[in-house]
């Protein structure tokens, strides 16, 4: 099961090879460290209202406690060598001959509103696979997992759907 998988940056006007080429130069460059231009800085706290990754305020809040009380747990955005690393893995997994490797049957979950990566790149990846299946949580963000429950409900019951003997109550 795939969740919100990066296979591209959402609205970029260049290509996944094109990012991978450029953050190349600048790990080469020994800026491999700086973070992206639009990802936030670790340790800073984002208001509820612009962030990207869920729309419930009450798990949002719950973790942002956590960062700000244990800060070596916080995240920033991505850094240049994690832009790169995430560039070279896109292009390795859309390899037709990787994907026609694979040979055991996907769940591909996106989110409808992500803004994170690209929804659309994660519906092409997984027309493409032959044993790929789809679902779109329309108006879900990023962290689908961190979600209102309306959103976290259609996934559970996917997965469920999805692996065998996981709705089990025993």
């Amino acid at each position: 099961v795939l969740i919100a998988p990066f296979l591209a940056v959402p609205d970029l006007p260049v290509s996944t090879t094109t990012v991978r080429r450029l953050c190349s130069l600048f790990c080469l460059l020994g800026l491999g460290k700086l973070y992206a231009a639009w990802g936030p800085r670790p340790r800073r706290t984002i208001p509820f209202a612009t962030n990207m990754v869920t729309s419930d305020p009450e798990r949002y809040l719950r973790n942002t406690l956590i960062y700000e009380t244990y800060p070596k747990l916080a995240l920033g955005g991505p850094t240049i060598r994690w832009l790169k690393a995430a560039a070279e893995a896109s292009e390795a997994v859309s390899d037709p001959d990787f994907m026609a490797r694979i040979q055991v049957p996907l769940l591909v979950v996106a989110a409808g509103a992500d803004q994170v990566v690209s929804t659309k790149a994660v519906e092409t990846y997984t027309r493409r696979l032959r044993l790929g299946s789809l679902l779109v949580i329309d108006g879900a963000r990023h962290e689908i997992l961190q979600e209102a429950d309306f959103f976290r409900e259609q996934f559970f019951a996917a997965f469920d759907a999805f692996i065998p003997g996981s709705d089990d109550t025993a």
